[in-house]
């Protein structure tokens, strides 16, 4: 991860821009920070391996990620989860790390014969929890294409982002920071889901524009929810 510092009222020039007429010299600079990943490819099963639950309780964290019960990902991205059948009256809730350690929670009700991938990004999962038995489908939860901003990305024009050597001029795949606060919001800093799936080889590059680098919040968005 980069190292993030800021220089307040960093300004060239001796008279353009704003000018000694009005008190102040030359022109703000405005500094990027550059974040660039190489994700691997998704598995459907890198947190918890296919498997069924005889009640409420913890699934066990046993994917191809997984080491001594913790799943840790290559880069902070979305988790996924996959059902066999119709698991829409179970609640699943995940839990780990960020990208900086700090604890986050993401709950969803399970899919229908299908997948759904989490809107917040997970650098660790911790445990995965489900609410009731799921014995008559079998459940996996796994990694997803969206990646978590290292830092709040407000609006779609505080990024610029390149993903397989492709500057991305759309707004497919934005989601900006969620400070809503519950296990069901979105990502405290935004996410950007890629318009094909990462192989180890295609590179997600961004340039991220703080629009207010001067306050914890600006930076990094509000705290994680963990209840």
């Amino acid at each position: 991860m980069p190292n993030v510092t800021h220089i307040s009222d960093l300004r060239i020039g001796r008279g353009e821009g704003k000018g000694t007429r009005y008190g102040v010299r030359g022109l703000d600079v405005v500094v990027g920070q550059r974040y660039t990943i190489t994700p691997t490819a998704i598995v459907t099963g890198a947190v918890c391996a296919t498997q069924s639950a005889a009640a409420a309780g913890n699934l066990t964290i046993n994917g191809t990620l997984a080491s001594g019960g913790v799943a840790t990902l290559d880069v902070p991205r979305a988790v996924t989860v996959t059902s066999t059948g119709n698991d829409s009256t179970v609640n699943v809730t995940i839990y780990g790390t960020d990208v900086y350690g700090k604890s986050l929670v993401w709950s969803t009700a399970g899919p229908n014969a299908s997948f759904t991938t989490s809107a917040k990004a997970f650098k660790t999962v911790t445990r995965v929890a489900v609410d009731t038995a799921v014995v008559s489908t079998l459940i996996a939860i796994g990694t997803g294409d969206r990646f978590g901003f290292p830092l709040k990305v407000a609006k779609r024009s505080d990024v610029q982002v390149f993903w397989d050597n492709a500057l991305i001029t759309t707004n497919s795949g934005f989601s900006v920071a969620d400070a809503t606060g519950s296990a069901k919001s979105g990502d405290v800093r935004g996410t950007y889901s890629t318009q094909s799936a990462a192989n180890a080889s295609r590179v997600l590059d961004m340039v991220i524009f703080s629009a207010d680098p001067d306050t914890s919040d600006g930076l990094y968005g509000t705290d994680q929810f963990t209840s």
